[in-house]
């Protein structure tokens, strides 16, 4: 499917949720998201953080702004989770 038709289809866009692992997440998110922009695709990207784990390289404030915990996404249904 070609970027045009891709805008004007009535398709609910895909949801996914991402278990970021790595040390430097913001790195990590740039490139994922890079990759994931060149699809046609409408696509809802949302990042989730193991509340109990501290991170050493990404503060906590940055999480809390940017990504989600079980608790917050428990409810939710996802179509793509990683």
């Amino acid at each position: 499917m070609d970027s045009q038709r891709a805008r004007i289809q009535n398709i609910r866009s895909l949801k996914i949720l991402v278990v970021n692992l790595m040390p430097k997440k913001a790195n990590t998110e740039v490139q994922l998201l890079r990759h994931l922009a060149n699809t046609p695709l409408q696509l809802e990207v949302e990042f989730l953080y193991m509340a109990s784990h501290k991170s050493k390289n990404t503060s906590n404030e940055y999480l809390e702004n940017y990504y989600r915990t079980f608790a917050d996404i428990k409810d939710k249904c996802y179509d793509i989770m990683g």
